[in-house]
């Protein structure tokens, strides 16, 4: 979509979904939905505009964009009767909220029930990207509460997402990535009997999303989980491929700081003394770093002194 000098297409932008990772894409779509929203003849398009303006404001991520999301999706909420599409959407949505917005476990188990009432009404719609985001959704927030029981729920869901093949492929790429994430932490011999299978998924799913959303946060976490994987499976064979990714990664200033680190992490591991010091030179510059990749860091530099 341009943004400069044309006229905006309420209609695509309320029905194109994920909403875009590019900060210019996002700031011209809420501009557009604002606009919009402002105007007298809003009418049956107010419910799907108020979706999308709470979807835009959790994208950008900005101070406070997350608590007035939270006040567009229950406006959301009242404008639409319980089992409309668009309520159930936004259901979802505010579901999702529960995430960063809430440290309760009890609000973690609501919202949860939230999503699987939500999945349930859009069963009929396999291919739809809501019931993905409501899978997807729930596995979080499973993994949230922190027990064995929830995260073989939430691999479960993971799992659902990934074998499906009418699945939204961002949220195959989300599934894959937590399904990876959830398999390295507390289950590796899972994960080992299931590097071929985790390798294919995630080549196909950050090349399919590689041209319109190249700095989306799970696409770029899916190229280091891409390398990692290839460095573990067939470092002689794959090795070169992994360490390119790797300074894809490196050297994309659209990544988070965490992102880079944990990359310059793994291309460190397998390279030469003098670019693995550079590389540990360059964490250490960086504010704000994951306590777990700074011990990381230390275990590398130890190593390298011994």
């Amino acid at each position: 979509m341009t943004q400069t000098g044309t006229k905006c297409d309420i209609a695509q932008i309320i029905e194109d979904f994920p909403s875009p990772s590019n900060p210019e894409e996002i700031e011209y779509q809420l501009d557009c939905v604002k606009d919009f929203l402002g105007s007298p003849k809003e009418g049956s398009q107010r419910p799907g505009a108020l979706l999308k303006m709470a979807d835009l404001l959790v994208g950008r991520n900005e101070a406070g964009d997350y608590l007035e999301a939270s006040k567009v999706y229950d406006e959301a909420l009242s404008s639409s009767l319980p089992a409309d599409e668009y309520n159930v959407k936004a259901q979802i949505g505010k579901a999702e909220l529960a995430l960063p917005l809430s440290t309760n476990p009890s609000d973690a188990r609501k919202a949860i029930e939230v999503c699987k009432k939500a999945a349930a009404a859009l069963k009929g719609k396999p291919s739809d990207f809501f019931l993905a985001k409501a899978l997807a959704v729930q596995a979080e927030l499973l993994l949230k509460l922190g027990g064995e029981k929830e995260r073989q729920e939430a691999l479960a869901l993971y799992e659902e997402m990934i074998s499906k093949p009418t699945t939204n492929m961002y949220f195959r790429l989300r599934g894959v990535v937590g399904v990876i994430d959830l398999l390295g932490t507390y289950y590796k011999a899972q994960l080992s009997a299931k590097y071929d299978r985790y390798i294919v998924a995630l080549q196909e799913a950050v090349e399919s999303l590689g041209e319109n959303r190249p700095n989306d946060y799970f696409r770029i976490k899916g190229l280091i989980l891409l390398s990692e994987l290839m460095l573990i499976k067939d470092k002689d064979a794959l090795g070169e491929n992994a360490k390119r990714l790797l300074l894809e990664v490196i050297n994309n200033e659209a990544a988070s700081d965490d992102l880079r680190a944990r990359a310059s992490l793994s291309l460190a591991e397998v390279s030469s003394s003098s670019l693995a010091k550079s590389l540990l030179k360059g964490i250490r510059k960086m504010d704000g770093i994951d306590p777990y990749l700074l011990r990381r860091a230390t275990a590398i530099e130890t190593a390298l002194k011994e």
